[in-house]
C-alpha cells in the first residue's frame, strides 16, 4: 500500500470513529436526561417509597396534609366488619358488604395515621379472623380489648327491606356517655359531608357485640344502605368511600377536640 492509499484508509477510519463517538455521545445524553427526570419525579413524590405506593389504587384527596394535635398519639381500633365466609349483606348489584367495609376502613386508617393517630386494624384483607363466626368475633374482641385503644370504630354497610331507605347511621352502646358523644360527633360530620336526603341520627343499641369489646368508647358506623340502588352505587364508588372516611375522621377529631377543651 502506497502513501496515498494509507492516507485514504486513515481518513475512512476517522469518519467511522467520528460517527461512533457521535452515536455514543447521543446515547449518553439520553441516559443522563432520563436519570435527571427520574430523580426529579422520585423526589417530588416522596422518595423511592413513592414508587411502591403508586401501585396501590386509592381514591383522590386521601391526604390530610398535616398532623392534628387532637389525634396525635391516640390509639384507634378500626374494625372492618365481616370477612371471609361471612360476607355480610349483599347489595342489589351483588356486591358484598365485607368488601366495601374493608375499603372504607383502609381509607379511614390512612387518614387517621396521616393525622398522627396509631391505628390498630382487626383485619386488613378479605379473610375472616377464624373459621367460625363465634371464633372470629372472639378474636376481634381480643384485639380491641388488648389494644389499649382510646376509641374503637367498626365499619359496616346497612340493609333494609324497604329499598327507599337511605343514609348513614352511627350506633353506640346503651349507657355509654362517651360512646354517645363520639357517635354524635361522627354522625354530625357524616351528615355535613354526605348531605343525605334525611339527616341520620346517632342511636344506642344494647346487644351489638362489637360495641361491648373493651372499656373504650366504641361506635359502629353504618355507611349507607346496600338495599337502596342509588346509595349502593355511591357506596361502590372510590371517591364516595373516601368522603365517608374523611367525614368519620373529622368526627373523631371533633370528639377528641371536645375532650381537650372540656
Amino acid at each position: 500500500m502506497n502513501e496515498e492509499d494509507r492516507a485514504k484508509e486513515k481518513g475512512k477510519k476517522r469518519k467511522i470513529n467520528a460517527k461512533k463517538l457521535s452515536r455514543t455521545a447521543a446515547a449518553l445524553c439520553f441516559l443522563a436526561a432520563a436519570a435527571i427526570i427520574a430523580v426529579y419525579f422520585i423526589e417530588k413524590n416522596g422518595g423511592a417509597g413513592a414508587i411502591a405506593a403508586a401501585a396501590v389504587p386509592v381514591a383522590q384527596d386521601t391526604q390530610t396534609g398535616s398532623l392534628d394535635p387532637a389525634l396525635s398519639g391516640r390509639i384507634i381500633v378500626v374494625d372492618a366488619g365481616h370477612g371471609g365466609e361471612d360476607p355480610g349483606a349483599a347489595g342489589v348489584s351483588g356486591v358484598f358488604e365485607s368488601e366495601l367495609n374493608l375499603r372504607v376502613a383502609a381509607l379511614l386508617k390512612r387518614r387517621l395515621e396521616e393525622a398522627g393517630a396509631k391505628v390498630v386494624m382487626t383485619r386488613e384483607d378479605e379473610n375472616a379472623l377464624a373459621d367460625t363466626k363465634a371464633a372470629d368475633m372472639a378474636k376481634r374482641k381480643d384485639i380491641i380489648a388488648g389494644s389499649g385503644a382510646d376509641i374503637a370504630v367498626s365499619v359496616h354497610m346497612n340493609y333494609f327491606g324497604d329499598p327507599s331507605v337511605s343514609g348513614p347511621v352511627v350506633l353506640f352502646m346503651y349507657g355509654s356517655a362517651e360512646g354517645e358523644k363520639l357517635a354524635g360527633a361522627v354522625m354530625e360530620s357524616l351528615n355535613a359531608e354526605l348531605a343525605p336526603k334525611v339527616p341520620g341520627t346517632a342511636r344506642y343499641e344494647k346487644d351489638i357485640f362489637i360495641l361491648k369489646c373493651g372499656a373504650q368508647p366504641s361506635i359502629l358506623v353504618e355507611c349507607g344502605y346496600l338495599s337502596n340502588p342509588e346509595e349502593e352505587g355511591k357506596l361502590k364508588d372510590a371517591d364516595y368511600q373516601d368522603r365517608i372516611a374523611k367525614a368519620v375522621c373529622a368526627g373523631i377529631t371533633a370528639y377528641f377536640e371536645q375532650q381537650r377543651g372540656g
